[in-house]
């Protein structure tokens, strides 16, 4: 009967408005039969926003945005200061704190403006929080103490999250009896009030209260009750906090880790199935920690892969360096000093790239406040010019029944407030342009930033003597998507050896994140073959995938998607023998037709105005990556090698760029082709040559993927 009444409801709701916001409808954030003038969409809309900040914090700011625009064109201020409420909860998530504190005080001026106590309560405990994950304990307290006022004013029941909160301020603090107090009378009278969330709360607080003075019993028992609420209610984010809480006891107590684990294991697949990357890698981060302290350095180190891994999928740079430095940790203490530097120095790394991110957040939080400010400046000219027009109306039909002399005092003081409107119209756009200069500066250390990245990039793969040892006639084109790439080239010749060894490379992702990889690839190539002496293609590839594989993750059923593609050639110069093997690409030779072997190539294309032909040397079809859960090993393939011949290596963002009469791909036949006709022009006009015909094809579309090929004439002598 209930689900009749609503579906009722809900179509005459449609009924009655039927006009969508599309903006909403295309996120997701309420069903056809919502409308843009209703207040019931501010509502579902804040509901389903509160609901996914734990899961999906982007989306659900993404929702509170458009939550507070619809809000102020209805003017409905509660929507507002529920969005406001929500969208700090939602910046902590991020931790953006400081944009949290923000919109925590937007939600305390409305609230108060409404003289709404319930909201004023709400608020300032919301203001509270914000100050307790900025660590500013103090002002904290102050903001619950003032919440509690105001909420018991009303009714009792409004002050229980305050009196949590105050608890979890004396915890930090360390008044344990204090804290024991609060948390108590929070749990009180949520069990009073059958306030389940409350409940689960204070019960998990009273679990660490009691845990942190060692009366482990009853912290199992405040657990317990808070688990079969949890499980009850289907609240995932305590659900996995309470398990995590427990199994901490079980790991600490250094008994039943059987049942420690099976609580671990249970709070880790909740997060994975809510694809709360997060909360699983903070879990395997704490258990890194807790091995680290038992001194099983082996259990420790698997730990802080897995918690490095999944920081990585969450791109939260603040645990990714963490977990590097809990790697370099375990690393020392097992007597590895190479893999514990190696570790450190990718946590320098990243912290540098979190500073980096940290100036964008800044950035977009500037530009985000500067819209707003702008968009709110233009619409209170808007409402102060019609008030003015209006009230000058009034004043004219009201002096002219009256007397006719008055008219110049009213001209004078129209003059006067024009002249004083302007002057502050004046004042604010200067702010509004410095603000603007400002933003605009900020901007400009960020490219700087990058294009010093780019510069780094360019040096470690860009190594021209090395190259002029492998050939003198080359040519490298090299188009990044964006200002650093996921592509990269490399090259070493061995002159003892006589050797000459190069690559060519494609990593997942591209610009900043595939940069990262292609340093990566470049370091670990450096390790292989220079450093150990590993000079059989295979092999080096087969190399690279277990140290790929070992960086990014641990072995576990998922498997990651990171990794590269590559071609590598090795040119032993005694014997005038070129040993290749390839993951995902090949290797392309151009040479006379009549001299190319059909056994051994998997397809020739001849030129029609000469009588070359290029021939390609296959790869292995799979990845430097997780690709089986026993990878076979990379082939290596022979041949020998002819004065003049053109080896050719490349990725797959030449061919796979859009453009053209028809918005279609480039492809390989096409760039095979081009490749045949520039064999016969000198090796100096290769690169550009590309780059116009690739220029030409793209027009006004954006570029698809990095670009990277190598192409070199082989010498003899």
């Amino acid at each position: 009967m209930k689900g009749f009444i609503s579906f009722i409801f809900i179509m005459s709701v449609s009924l009655l408005y039927g006009q969508l916001n599309p903006q909403l409808k295309n996120l997701g954030a309420y069903k056809a039969y919502y409308a843009i003038g209703d207040s019931v969409v501010v509502n579902q809309v804040n509901r389903i926003a509160l609901d996914s900040a734990y899961t999906n914090a982007e989306k659900s700011q993404k929702f509170l945005w458009k939550s507070i625009e619809i809000s102020k064109k209805i003017e409905y201020p509660y929507g507002n200061v529920e969005a406001y409420l929500a969208l700090s909860s939602t910046k902590v998530y991020l931790n953006e704190i400081d944009s949290a504190m923000y919109y925590a005080n937007e939600a305390v001026e409305l609230a108060n403006k409404m003289n709404d106590k319930i909201l004023m309560a709400r608020a300032r405990g919301r203001k509270a929080g914000t100050y307790y994950s900025k660590g500013k304990y103090d002002k904290a307290s102050e903001e619950y103490f003032e919440s509690i006022k105001i909420a018991e004013q009303v009714h009792e029941r409004f002050a229980i999250g305050s009196y949590l909160g105050i608890g979890q301020v004396y915890r930090k603090t360390g008044n344990k009896e204090k804290a024991e107090e609060y948390a108590l009378r929070s749990l009180r009278l949520a069990e009073k009030y059958k306030d389940t969330s409350a409940m689960m709360s204070a019960n998990n607080l009273m679990g660490i209260i009691s845990k942190n003075n060692k009366k482990i019993d009853e912290a199992l028992s405040y657990y317990e009750d808070g688990l079969k609420l949890a499980r009850e209610s289907k609240n995932d984010k305590f659900l996995s906090q309470i398990l995590y809480n427990m199994s901490n006891i079980y790991f600490r107590q250094k008994k039943d880790y059987d049942k420690g684990f099976e609580l671990f294991n249970e709070s880790i697949d909740i997060s994975r199935n809510n694809g709360n990357f997060r909360s699983i890698a903070v879990g395997f981060h704490a258990l890194a920690n807790t091995y680290y302290d038992l001194k099983e350095y082996e259990k420790a180190l698997s730990a802080a892969d897995t918690a490095l891994y999944y920081a990585e999928k969450n791109n939260n740079l603040d645990l990714i360096i963490e977990s590097y430095a809990t790697l370099a940790q375990i690393s020392y203490s097992m007597g590895e000093k190479d893999d514990g530097f190696n570790y450190l120095a990718y946590a320098y790394i990243y912290k540098d790239s979190l500073n980096l991110s940290k100036i964008n957040n800044a950035i977009a939080d500037s530009e985000s406040q500067y819209e707003y400010e702008k968009k709110e400046l233009k619409a209170q000219m808007a409402r102060d010019q019609q008030k003015r027009i209006n009230e000058e109306k009034l004043w004219w039909r009201d002096l002219l029944l009256w007397i006719s002399g008055i008219v110049l005092v009213i001209v004078c003081v129209g003059i006067y407030m024009l002249f004083k409107s302007n002057k502050q119209i004046t004042l604010k756009n200067v702010t509004v342009e410095r603000q603007k200069e400002e933003i605009s500066n900020q901007h400009q250390e960020i490219r700087d930033s990058i294009e010093y990245a780019k510069r780094i990039q360019s040096a470690l793969i860009g190594n021209a003597r090395e190259w002029r040892k492998l050939s003198e006639e080359i040519a490298i084109y090299f188009n990044p998507r964006d200002v650093v790439s996921g592509d990269f080239y490399w090259v070493y010749t061995n002159m003892e050896s006589n050797l000459s060894i190069w690559a060519v490379g494609d990593c997942t992702g591209h610009g900043v994140p595939g940069a990262f990889m292609s340093m990566l690839g470049v370091g670990l190539l450096n390790d292989i073959v220079i450093d150990n002496g590993t000079t059989d293609p295979g092999e080096i590839l087969d190399t690279l995938r277990t140290k790929i594989i070992a960086s990014l993750e641990t072995e576990q059923e998922d498997s990651s998607n990171d990794g590269m593609d590559m071609g590598i050639c090795v040119w032993n110069r005694n014997t005038n023998e070129l040993s290749f093997a390839g993951a995902n690409n090949g290797l392309w030779l151009i040479r006379e037709s009549s001299k190319l072997d059909e056994k051994i190539f998997k397809s020739i294309l001849k030129d029609e105005n000469s009588d070359l032909a290029l021939a390609e040397l296959a790869p292995d079809k799979m990845p430097i990556g997780h690709y089986f859960k026993v990878p076979p090993p990379f082939n290596t393939k022979k041949i020998k090698l002819e004065d003049g011949d053109n080896i050719i290596l490349y990725t797959d963002g030449y061919a796979d760029q859009f453009g053209g009469p028809d918005d279609k791909k480039f492809k390989y036949k096409q760039l095979k082709e081009l490749l045949l006709d520039l064999s016969s022009k000198p090796f100096s006009l290769h690169e550009a040559e590309l780059g116009r015909v690739f220029d030409e094809w793209m027009g006004e579309n954006s570029q698809t993927d990095d670009v990277c090929l190598v192409s070199m004439k082989v010498r003899f002598g």
